[in-house]
């Protein structure tokens, strides 16, 4: 077992700070209250720094907050897959680890959403949730084989030259 060390601390805070930082981030704007409109005739409001939409003009929230979902846990997916990976872990493992860490996250996200006034849990968020740090994840995945192929492809031609013919 590794001796707990300040170069082993800087690493652990290097790899796993920016995902508890995003579970963080997470956290504090699922704490947000959703508050009524101050007149129920008033189409937009915002409460803090956050727009709410009334009547048809919901949608725009709707696209706003679910496409947060998405790109929020996506980032969380490629933050876990990035400290599994230094920690030793292959890609194809910490990839699945990464999926179901963000999964479980959304879980416990969704039911601290259940004791915020005006805000309940949705299966939906977490559906949303997992599509994103798979999808993350996987595009990550592709690039990765893509620059590794192109880089072996690179390299094949000089090793050609350099080989001595019959």
């Amino acid at each position: 077992m590794e001796h707990l060390t300040w170069r082993n601390i800087r690493r652990i805070l290097w790899f796993w700070g920016p995902p508890v930082l995003l579970m963080g981030l997470l956290f504090v704007t699922s704490s947000v209250p959703k508050p009524e409109p101050p007149d129920k005739s008033t189409w937009l409001y915002f409460y803090g720094a956050m727009p709410y939409f009334r009547g048809p003009l919901g949608v725009i929230e709707l696209v706003i907050k679910k496409g947060a979902h998405l790109t929020l846990y996506g980032l969380l997916g490629l933050l876990f897959v990035r400290a599994l990976v230094a920690w030793g872990m292959d890609l194809r493992r910490a990839g699945y680890l990464a999926i179901v860490l963000a999964v479980c996250y959304a879980l416990t996200d969704e039911a601290h959403q259940a004791t915020v006034p005006g805000r309940s849990p949705s299966g939906i968020d977490i559906g949303l949730d997992f599509v994103g740090a798979a999808s993350f994840i996987l595009l990550a995945r592709r690039r990765h084989e893509r620059r590794r192929a192109a880089a072996c492809d690179d390299r094949e031609p000089a090793l050609l030259e350099q080989s001595p013919s019959p």
